[in-house]
């Protein structure tokens, strides 16, 4: 009897902070004071991608503080070509977008709320003109593994895409071609239909290998993937993301979710909580959690003055071996509307028919 009457409290205990921490739609005013502040500081993490081991050491440094961590370098060694093997989602991709270097539209912010989780359970809602804008900068890198005394994959060794050594075998660097779409910053995104090219983009790559774009801040997609009827959404909710789809001759195609997740009054960027596995299913993800996906953001400089980010993120593509061909990217590589594909391979692509009859 004492058991069960202790397991009641703890269990009531439990409800009780669940209930205090679930503040869904909450607000924040960006002239009450909440989401302001006149403070400018830059994160940057020291990367050398030329010759990694299995285990790369990152030494970011912030303005007060210098600390040290540790990824898995794993873009190396997965042995498969599965487009989806990064984590990345295609659900809401649609072909042919424009040629651009603004994604989303800077005065968006203005006209949207930002409406951004960072817990699975609550979604909070920020008034028009606080989802802050975003330059970011996508710096390439073309990697192959590297080999110890066994031949066996002991790391990456990676070079950019445009050093005098690859420009033999890639070519010229405008072949390269990087498409990005977003939800806009209040969860949703735009048509899937071919009218508009609202928070979608084809963005060229420069002589240097990079790609330079300009965005507002993605709002949180939930249960209903941001494809919801009149914007109705409902938790469990994920982090903000940035899709990237990188092609690149001779490399494997990159499909990538990129978290921009930041604190709403500093504006620094935050890890998504209680991440250990995505709430929504097993259908939103194929990543193992044990794999760090292919990107290392390098610097994140947050202005609350401007409610501005720059952002510049290391991309590392998968050079082909001589045994595989190029081939473009697998969209569809399972029967449609199972689990395992409904919620990652891109309805426009692999169901257009479902265009005739919904507005998505």
């Amino acid at each position: 009897m004492m058991i069960q009457t202790r397991s009641f409290v703890l269990f009531c205990l439990l409800w009780l902070s669940m209930t205090v921490l679930a503040q869904d739609e909450a607000t924040c005013d960006v002239n009450d004071g909440t989401c302001q502040a006149t403070t400018t500081t830059t994160t940057t993490a020291s990367i050398t991608p030329t010759s990694t081991s299995a285990t790369t050491r990152i030494r970011p440094k912030h303005k007060t503080r210098s600390m040290r961590f540790f990824s898995q370098t794993s873009y190396c060694t997965s042995f498969t070509s599965d487009l989806y093997r990064n984590g990345g989602s295609a659900q809401a991709y649609r072909p042919n977008a424009a040629v651009s270097t603004t994604v989303c539209s800077k005065n968006m912010s203005d006209d949207l709320p930002h409406k951004v989780s960072s817990w699975p359970f609550s979604r909070r809602s920020g008034r028009k003109g606080t989802a802050p804008t975003i330059d970011v900068t996508l710096h390439l890198w073309s990697c192959q593994p590297k080999l110890d005394d066994e031949q066996k994959v002991s790391g990456c060794s990676c070079t950019p895409l445009t050093d005098v050594n690859a420009k033999t075998s890639l070519g010229t660097s405008t072949a390269a071609t990087v498409e990005v779409w977003q939800t806009q910053p209040d969860g949703r995104y735009t048509s899937l239909h071919s009218d508009g090219n609202e928070c979608r983009a084809t963005v060229p790559v420069n002589d240097q290998g990079d790609v330079e774009f300009s965005t507002v801040a993605p709002g949180s997609t939930g249960i209903m993937a941001g494809l919801g009827p009149r914007g109705w959404e409902n938790s469990p909710y994920g982090p903000p993301v940035m899709h990237l789809l990188v092609k690149a001759p001779h490399h494997d195609p990159l499909l990538l979710d990129v978290p921009v997740l930041m604190h709403p009054k500093t504006l620094q960027e935050r890890p998504f909580s209680l991440s250990i596995f995505d709430w929504r299913g097993l259908s939103w993800s194929k990543r193992s959690k044990g794999e760090a996906p292919p990107y290392k953001v390098a610097s994140w400089t947050a202005d609350t003055e401007k409610n501005h980010i720059d952002m510049k993120v290391n991309v590392f593509l998968e050079l082909q071996t001589a045994e595989r061909s190029p081939k473009a990217p697998e969209f569809c590589p399972s029967w449609y509307f199972l689990p395992g594909s409904f919620f990652l391979e891109p309805i426009s692509v692999c169901a257009r028919y479902l265009l005739d009859f919904f507005q998505l």
